[in-house]
């Protein structure tokens, strides 16, 4: 590959009678670009394919870069200002005063990194999502910020997972708490037969509290020898 250069040559009446051309190798500023272009589509796909996204801003100027990724996880169309205030803009009214003191209190009066789960509405279409951002900051000599760098993730369907298991396992527990039989839950492994839950009436049978019972190997509860068969 060459790139080429021409520029005329003209005589004192100004008409052109001849021209210089250079010619110039760029066979390594093409593969230094190739390279570039496919060490950008690695970072891209990595990033979709994990649902995060990368940033920086500049707090003097207010302006705010930001992946492919972390453009499709908000939503932003073409022509969305990026900045700082923006963002903060785009973030769930009922999280912008928390986001906002953590940024001002721990990030730039503390000097730490900005660490925080916070609810952001997707500009496309108004959708609430759960996000994870985590940043950087640099400071100059008087604890002025300057830049801040970092990573956004969408983790929204972890939160709604930890709902939803939360909501289950408050559901186990009332059925065992309130059961009219006798019922329980262990985790069995070559060592060991360990309750994770037990309805209250064992005590009806036993004569200790289900609430007693929860977390114990059968060798706590009973004799080595029965235990050892429970196990079995």
């Amino acid at each position: 590959p060459i790139e080429d250069f021409a520029t005329p040559i003209k005589d004192s009446l100004g008409k052109i009678i001849g021209a210089v051309f250079v010619f110039r190798d760029i066979t390594e500023e093409l593969r230094l670009r190739d390279e570039r272009r496919h060490l950008e589509h690695v970072v891209e796909e990595s990033q979709r394919a994990a649902n995060i996204g990368s940033f920086s801003g500049s707090f003097a100027e207010n302006t705010w870069e930001i992946s492919v990724e972390v453009k499709r996880i908000f939503g932003l169309g073409d022509f969305t200002p990026l900045n700082l205030t923006s963002w903060l803009a785009h973030i769930h009214p009922e999280d912008q005063d928390t986001v906002w003191r953590h940024m001002q209190e721990e990030v730039i009066g503390g000097q730490k990194p900005f660490d925080k789960e916070y609810r952001f509405l997707r500009e496309s279409d108004g959708e609430t999502r759960w996000m994870h951002g985590l940043g950087t900051v640099t400071f100059d000599p008087s604890g002025k910020p300057l830049t801040m760098a970092g990573t956004i993730q969408d983790i929204t369907e972890r939160k709604e997972t930890a709902v939803h298991l939360g909501e289950t396992q408050e559901q186990l527990a009332m059925f065992f708490r309130h059961s009219p039989i006798h019922a329980y839950l262990k985790q069995v492994t070559e060592q060991e037969s360990r309750i994770l839950f037990v309805s209250d009436n064992f005590y009806d049978l036993i004569g200790t509290p289900g609430s007693q019972l929860t977390g114990k190997t059968m060798e706590e509860l009973f004799a080595p020898e029965f235990a050892s068969k429970i196990s079995r």
